[in-house]
């Protein structure tokens, strides 16, 4: 877990990531804001990365599907985007932008959470996300299984069950 401590924007950013090595990837976030803000989150892909419905697929045919367990996140996608705010790049040496397929999830309040997950194979199925200012718990079956996890963030206590 870590915490980007309160900045000019009144925004105290909680992170925890949760690995199943060879299944899934769970990334939870949790903002606490003094007003209701507007919070994005983006993941950027491999090169050989290509949106396919809910998944990138990839080269060796590996797949990765990526879902807002909330189901409240507002998706966009990236690659190589220009303008206000560029997304959708990488870059490997100084000053040297390469495009990315890049998938952003955003949300907006003054307690905003994510709840995503990166899972090989297939997509998770019965998610349910509570949560309050003070604990998250997630849900969802994955390759036939059901998990639970409870975050509380201002702690920095993850419990999986």
């Amino acid at each position: 877990t870590a915490t980007l401590p309160r900045h000019p924007f009144g925004v105290e950013h909680h992170r925890a990531w949760v690995l199943r090595p060879g299944n899934w990837l769970l990334v939870l976030d949790a903002f606490d804001g003094l007003e209701s803000n507007d919070v994005e989150q983006w993941f950027h892909f491999h090169e050989t990365g290509v949106l396919e419905g809910g998944s990138v697929r990839f080269r060796d045919d590996m797949s990765v599907f990526v879902t807002d367990l909330t189901g409240e996140a507002k998706h966009q996608t990236a690659r190589g985007r220009e303008g206000k705010r560029p997304q959708g790049w990488i870059s490997r040496h100084y000053g040297k932008r390469e495009p990315r397929l890049s998938i952003g999830l955003r949300g907006r309040g003054q307690g905003a959470s994510f709840a995503t997950l990166l899972s090989l194979d297939s997509p998770p199925t019965e998610a349910k996300v509570s949560s309050s200012p003070t604990e998250m718990t997630v849900e969802f079956n994955a390759n036939g299984t059901r998990e639970r996890i409870v975050y509380r963030p201002r702690q920095g206590k993850l419990a999986v069950k």
